[in-house]
């Protein structure tokens, strides 16, 4: 009878655990899916971005340095809330490339920190230094 059950309680480890990858694993596809969608609309509005800030950042580099510049012939020059729009895209794009998709699991998936934190308390420890002892 012990036998039996130490080998139910294997079996249902390692039944979690195929559980736990797949979950794991769909997660991760749904999520970088999703960042992938989000990162490819913010490119297409990061090209118009740059174009904006590069076309003011060049109205004054080519300004006299004698002259002093009113903002309002910048801001004639370059719409003030199409480049405000444009600093705001690439801040976003930039966000998005530095932890877009860490933050995006974070939070899609709340429900992996409730259970994960139990999951790895799971006595795994013998089972998988015995099967990488049986493997070799």
């Amino acid at each position: 009878m012990v036998c039996f059950l130490l080998e139910t309680r294997k079996f249902l480890l390692d039944h979690l655990i195929n559980m736990h990858d797949q979950y794991v694993m769909k997660i991760s596809r749904q999520t970088k899916n999703a960042y992938k969608k989000k990162h490819r609309q913010f490119s297409k509005r990061q090209k118009k971005a740059v174009d904006t800030v590069l076309n003011a950042s060049q109205i004054l580099l080519e300004w006299p340095d004698e002259e002093s510049m009113p903002m309002k012939e910048l801001w004639q020059q370059v719409s003030k809330i199409e480049y405000q729009a444009s600093i705001d895209d690439l801040r976003v794009l930039k966000h998005l490339n530095d932890r877009g998709y860490g933050d995006l699991l974070l939070a899609r998936y709340p429900s992996l920190r409730k259970y994960f934190a139990d999951f790895i308390h799971l006595p795994f420890g013998g089972l998988f230094s015995k099967r990488a002892r049986s493997k070799n």
